[in-house]
């Protein structure tokens, strides 16, 4: 089966997830053609993602000569299609002038995929996440005459409206989401029972990429122990709580080390608060990370911290994969019980739960895992095992060939 892929970013260094799964169901034999809205800047994802950057489709700007040439032919050869794409584009945004013009600027970009796509035999299209790259491949898949479905995460899920989600959902052949959280959060936005082409599709690691921690191990002679947690620096992780858990552990007089991996918006608002508390020797914010050093890193972690939390806007993750590798590298957990994260950990068998925003509780969960061995072998153990039964990458993938496999039997 031949699918098109559209994407964001590809690739992007805070969505490995993806591109675990295209490896994988490429190594299934499927055959996936890669479309990507926006180049990376390089960097750790570049390094991960081997050839398939080189292999990717990237969108061209409005007046290249082979976007013109799209346009044309979709204009001439199906000009159906492409009247009925416009019209829906012009529906979707009626009274926001702004937003209307930022959907429009869509068309040119699914005209030339769809050609592209068109000429390599793509038989359907998918998307991830249920934002712009949703958009592209539902006006793709018209422009093309085949189906096209998307997976919806954490905030394309939670910040957007309602009624276009809908639109969405009721277009598509079927839709995947990571949790059973996601799939409740979706009936309730759409104000009824789960839609019977939603289906919950967990995603999956490797255990054996990360099964080489040295966690449980007591850290070298005169180190202290590491507190690591791992994301994209934004609200929604928690990481202000963590650090503020850090003052509070430094006040008791609890030697410790954390290490915060990862970029993105919030970096000096946190570098403010590390330096604020006193902590630049004790709180390290290292940047952007490879799957090899996040995995190298979870090898001198003792502890894994993810304070996830409700931003603002509502945004939230539905289930972070760097939860499922601390649980397969055998690191113990300490995170929060935001949306689908107790379907992973469960409060004192596979990990320890504190409330959202609660710097005091999280401070207590950490220094009871750094002083509690047989809790953190029970908690590891436990880990491990759910990880095998229910988030291996292998297993999990299988559902979603399954609904390519029927989308393309019932086209």
């Amino acid at each position: 089966m031949k699918l098109a892929y559209v994407l964001g970013t590809f690739p992007a260094v805070s969505e490995t997830f993806i591109l675990r799964e295209i490896l994988e169901l490429r190594r299934r034999g499927l055959e996936i053609a890669l479309f990507a809205l926006r180049r990376p800047d390089g960097g750790p994802a570049v390094a991960a993602a081997g050839d398939l950057p080189a292999l990717t489709c990237y969108r061209a700007p409005i007046l290249n000569a082979a976007v013109m040439a799209a346009l044309a032919h979709a204009l001439v050869r199906h000009p159906v299609r492409f009247i009925r794409v416009l019209g829906r584009t012009l529906a979707l945004a009626p009274h926001a002038p702004l937003e209307m013009l930022k959907r429009l600027r869509n068309v040119p970009a699914a005209a030339f995929f769809a050609r592209r796509a068109s000429r390599l035999g793509v038989e359907h299209v998918h998307a991830h996440f249920a934002f712009r790259p949703a958009d592209v491949a539902w006006m793709m898949a018209e422009l093309m005459g085949v189906g096209f479905s998307f997976s919806a995460h954490a905030g394309d899920l939670y910040v957007q409206s309602p009624a276009l989600l809908a639109r969405k959902v009721r277009a598509a052949r079927f839709v995947a989401v990571c949790t059973r959280y996601g799939l409740q959060e979706m009936s309730r936005r759409l104000g009824g029972p789960p839609p019977a082409n939603v289906h919950v599709v967990y995603h999956g690691v490797s255990p054996a990429a990360f099964g080489a921690s040295r966690g449980l191990q007591p850290a070298p002679a005169g180190a202290e122990p590491v507190i690591l947690a791992v994301g994209r620096l934004q609200a929604k992780k928690g990481f202000a709580t963590l650090i503020d858990a850090c003052r509070l552990l430094r006040k008791r007089g609890v030697p410790f080390r954390c290490v915060i991996a990862g970029e993105g918006p919030e970096r000096g608002k946190l570098e403010a608060a590390i330096a604020r508390h006193g902590l630049r020797e004790a709180v390290g914010l290292p940047g952007a990370q490879t799957q090899e050093q996040v995995a190298a890193l979870l090898g001198t972690a003792r502890v894994f911290a993810l304070p996830c939390t409700i931003a603002p806007d509502g945004d939230r993750d539905s289930l972070p994969n760097v939860l499922l590798e601390a649980l397969a590298a055998g690191v113990p957990v300490v995170t929060t019980p935001v949306a689908g994260i107790p379907e992973a950990i469960e409060d004192g068998r596979t990990g320890l739960l504190t409330p959202p925003d609660d710097a005091a509780g999280l401070a207590a969960r950490i220094e009871n895992l750094l002083n509690n061995e047989p809790l953190c072998r029970t908690l590891v153990g436990f880990g491990k095992a759910v990880v095998a039964e229910r988030f291996d990458i292998t297993r999990n993938v299988t559902p979603l060939a399954e609904l390519f496999e029927r989308a393309r039997e019932t086209a």
